[in-house]
């Protein structure tokens, strides 16, 4: 494996890089230098800035964010045409792998986690992992920040460095903002948890990380032996929320939504009943503050019941309410990634992909569909299926791996996939992702843009291909400033090899004006 970091252009400052780990991560902060990225060196640099006409929309209209409880968007004179303008792609972790090890080498957290965030401040920032060559079959690893640096650049620091073993740091964090815009990492750690904090602004420093105390021995009746991490996020009021399995002296391992409240952590255990954590294609969490406004707290979970429907449950940290059924998919069709979010008085909203395949396992569909609620009756209204290039601009051929987001002014954001799919006539298949795709729906119809784009390969023996993967999304508070995430894939099939970065693209969304 190695790193490829003059592709993109380092804060001059100098990082919190501790000298013992320079050469294990090889210019992994601080004082690196090195040319601007390429645009022309790669075609996933051709950003489409402008909003995609693309869409194909049936049923009934869709209601959009609800105009209560927001004050309404003032233009404040004419700025001109509304448009999504996307910014220069930010490179972050660029690596590459030989073989099929990618799991010891992938940055992202696959369970979800936040790892990209808005500061209420401005800016992002994003928590990822970075392994250096093995040596001698061991991998030295590390938990890094990154956040926008000089002149565009990007500012990397260390903040859990692990010496080489046979395994890379485990997975379990999350980031977020809290309201003085300080960064927030809270870290699965040595059977427990621990979060670290960073001052706001460049210059600002790690406070050493400390343990988050969750006294679990009342609620749980004993103190666990060590805590299992599951899932991590945070509500609209910028508190942290834990789903983990505690493991009890006593054999038992009962299942636990935690949460920070006033002065203290608070933990309940997730009653049985509800859908298991490995089945919940999306949650989130809502806010647990006294003010009437919290109406629905609790864990939100969008899942795939036993029938095969979309569904919804809330766990209210008592009891897991009825289920609501989303959608019935019809014929063959199937739900295979679904994300959710909360508006206002935490009322859900769930973007999914619904797809459809032929009985030898072709793609047929695959469309972008969103779901509102009112009261306990859930419609949805497919929002796009037309895909941009890497999709060969065809019908259904997006909406894989939705992101949904809700601002404060109600708009309605996803960040989400295209798809490529054909045959060769012979039995052979390609299928993959591609492209970083964004809708925004504020008060009029929902615009799309190309925030990112890569080409699909045109022939199922092209030998260099280009790919997508974890997308994410983090809106400021106004909707204005959008950064979206990915992983880029670059697979090159003659060497074995598979170069990978993730990579944050900032984004001006004019119609949130």
């Amino acid at each position: 494996m190695v790193h490829r970091f003059g592709s993109a252009r380092l804060d001059s400052r100098a990082s919190v890089c501790i000298a013992a780990l320079a050469m294990m991560l090889a210019a992994s902060c601080g004082d690196g230098g090195g040319p601007a990225a390429d645009p022309g060196s790669d075609p996933a640099f051709d950003a489409v800035v402008v909003p995609d006409p693309g869409m194909a929309d049936e049923g009934p209209a869709d209601p959009g964010p609800s105009d209560e409880g927001g004050p309404p968007r003032d233009p404040g004179g004419d700025p001109g045409p509304a448009a999504i303008v996307a910014g220069t792609p930010v490179e972050i972790d660029p690596q590459g792998v030989v073989g099929d090890a990618l799991d010891h080498f992938a940055s992202w957290d696959r369970s979800d986690g936040p790892y990209l965030a808005a500061s209420p401040c401005g800016g992002w920032g994003v928590v990822f992992r970075e392994v250096a060559p093995p040596q001698s079959g061991q991998l030295a690893s590390a938990l890094m920040y990154a956040m926008p640096g000089l002149d565009g650049g990007v500012r990397r620091e260390i903040l859990d460095a692990r010496d080489p073993l046979p395994l890379p740091i485990q997975f379990g964090w999350g980031l977020y903002f809290d309201a003085s815009c300080s960064a927030r990492v809270i870290q699965a750690h040595e059977g427990g948890y621990r979060e670290w904090i960073r001052e706001p602004g460049l210059d600002g420093e790690w406070a050493r990380p400390a343990a988050i105390s969750l006294s679990l021995a009342g609620t749980l009746g004993d103190t666990p032996l060590g805590l299992s991490h599951h899932r991590m996020g945070v509500d609209r009021d910028r508190r942290p929320h834990l789903v983990f399995t505690a493991v009890m002296p006593d054999g038992g391992r009962p299942l636990v939504h935690a949460w920070r409240g006033e002065s203290n952590w608070v933990a309940v255990p997730i009653a049985p009943g509800g859908p298991g954590v490995e089945d919940w294609l999306g949650f989130a969490f809502g806010a647990k503050a006294s003010e009437l406004s919290a109406v629905r707290p609790g864990i939100h979970v969008v899942y795939r019941n036993e029938a095969g429907a979309l569904a919804y449950r809330r766990f209210n940290d008592e009891t897991w309410l009825a289920p609501e059924v989303v959608w019935t998919p019809s014929g063959g069709d199937e739900v295979p990634t679904a994300g959710i979010a909360l508006g206002p008085y935490d009322v859900p909203v769930i973007a999914f992909t619904a797809e459809g395949r032929s009985e030898e396992g072709d793609l047929i569909v695959s469309e972008l569909r969103w779901a509102t609620v009112t009261g306990s009756t859930w419609s949805s209204i497919r929002i796009l299926n037309r895909a941009g290039a890497y999709g060969g601009n065809q019908i259904q051929r997006t909406g894989l791996g939705p992101r949904p987001a809700i601002d404060e002014d109600g708009g309605a954001h996803v960040v989400f996939l295209d798809r490529a799919y054909f045959t060769d006539g012979t039995g052979s298949r390609f299928e993959d992702t591609g492209s970083l795709r964004y809708g925004f729906r504020g008060r009029g119809e929902w615009q799309f843009a190309t925030l990112y784009e890569q080409a699909a390969p045109t022939q199922i023996d092209q030998e260099l291909r280009f790919a997508m993967r974890h997308a994410a999304l983090a809106v400021s508070k106004d909707g204005t400033a959008v950064t979206v995430g990915g992983m880029v894939h670059e697979i090159d099939l003659k060497e074995g090899r598979t170069n990978f970065r993730l990579v944050a693209v900032p984004a001006n969304n004019g119609f949130a004006r």
